[in-house]
């Protein structure tokens, strides 16, 4: 979620879900500076995921299904009623783990607890579950799943104006998105507007060849570049030949070159320009909160995505619903601007390129922890050249 630098002194403080979804999930119990925390968030992947696609084409009952059989008898137990519940045995989970903390010892000052930090122990029998969120089943026995983990440095809570610097549900979205169309990802070129702590940018760069993290202030970029650091080495896979983080401010014209009056190592330069005009895919997550950052943000869209060869742009949201005291009514002011500028997009008639907007069903497999409700959405905007002829 990209911050917005509005010069506005509300310290009305707001706090992500993500962070309270589920505390045994997000290790966010260890201050290391100010209000920085360190969050481990896990996801569960097929042994064989980038070799094939084969997760997503099961329904999570079969998932479910394939992660029981796979357990011994022994394993297989009952609770009271007799249900077959799922044992989670801590000494093999993430046995890579204890090797992460030993070599981020400058992030990370101990491991104690480490244990006990790790996912839950049980789930129901799988027969009684309609809908099952393969990553609740933690089963270190069951060979074909593994467990990998992303450290990021974060804020626990912030200013509206400071959002960028919490990791949000509609992020975590996105994460589960580019690992189910990894293939698409294969080799090309992101641009993240918007890229917050980094977090979409990481897994981005599992698959993709270039990534480029944008937002608009030095402070987030540092942060974004920390998190790139200390995870880079540690990814399952990492396809990436070179991360980016420049300076993208969607308020002032475009481009924001540098001018030379105020240097900054994440500064436009004529070559970074090129960079990011020509990608392939745009990812952008949870930058939809605010009316005038929202215009702003579909202005740089618009730019980017008449620009040859053809686009497409990846945006993930929640529709926030509020009260609004001149109405005495229920709304969502954000959301529906979001909308109109759809629409607008979608009526564009003149120009190189035509616009194509289409929402995605988010039925793909849940790999991260966070709560995937039905106002979390997706959305996808493809550029279509114009015949010449």
């Amino acid at each position: 979620m990209a911050a917005s630098h509005k010069d506005n002194h509300n310290d009305d403080q707001v706090l992500s879900d993500v962070h309270t979804f589920n505390v045994s999930h997000l290790d966010c119990s260890r201050e290391i500076k100010c209000d920085s925390y360190f969050t481990r968030f896990y996801f569960y992947l097929h042994k064989n995921y980038t070799a094939s696609n084969q997760l997503n084409h099961l329904s999570s009952q079969q998932m479910a299904e394939s992660l029981y059989s796979s357990l011994t008898e022994s394993e297989q137990r009952l609770d009271e009623d007799g249900d077959p519940i799922l044992i989670r045995k801590k000494d093999k989970i993430c046995s890579n783990e204890s090797n992460w903390f030993s070599q981020n010892a400058n992030y990370i000052s101990d491991d104690s607890g480490l244990e006990q930090q790790l996912n839950p122990v049980t789930q129901k029998c799988i027969d009684k579950l309609e809908e099952v969120d393969v990553t609740h089943f933690l089963i270190s026995s069951a060979d074909d799943y593994k467990c990998h983990v992303i450290t990021i440095e974060h804020k626990m809570e912030t200013s509206i104006y400071n959002v960028g610097y919490q990791v949000w549900s509609g992020a975590l979205l996105m994460c589960d998105y580019l690992l189910s169309i990894h293939d698409v990802l294969d080799k090309a070129h992101v641009v993240d507007l918007g890229c917050g702590t980094g977090i979409t940018s990481i897994v981005a760069a599992m698959f993709a060849k270039h990534v480029v993290c944008t937002d608009y202030s030095n402070a987030l970029l540092q942060l974004a570049e920390r998190n790139w650091q200390r995870n880079k080495d540690f990814l399952f896979q990492n396809n990436c030949s070179e991360m980016y983080f420049k300076l993208l401010d969607w308020t002032v014209d475009y481009p924001s070159l540098e001018d030379g009056t105020e240097k900054s190592v994440y500064g436009l330069k004529p070559a970074d320009l090129d960079l990011i005009e020509k990608a392939d895919i745009y990812i952008s997550a949870e930058v939809i909160y605010d009316e005038e950052l929202t215009l702003a943000f579909f202005k740089t869209a618009y730019h980017l995505l008449s620009i040859s060869p053809p686009k497409v742009l990846y945006i993930t949201l929640e529709k926030r619903i509020v009260f609004s005291s001149e109405s005495q009514q229920m709304c969502s002011p954000a959301y529906e601007s979001f909308q109109e500028h759809l629409q607008d997009m979608t009526s564009v008639d003149a120009g190189p390129v035509r616009f194509s907007v289409d929402q995605v069903l988010t039925d793909f497999v849940q790999c991260f922890q966070y709560a995937r409700t039905k106002y979390l959405e997706l959305w996808k905007i493809s550029s279509v050249a114009v015949d010449s002829g």
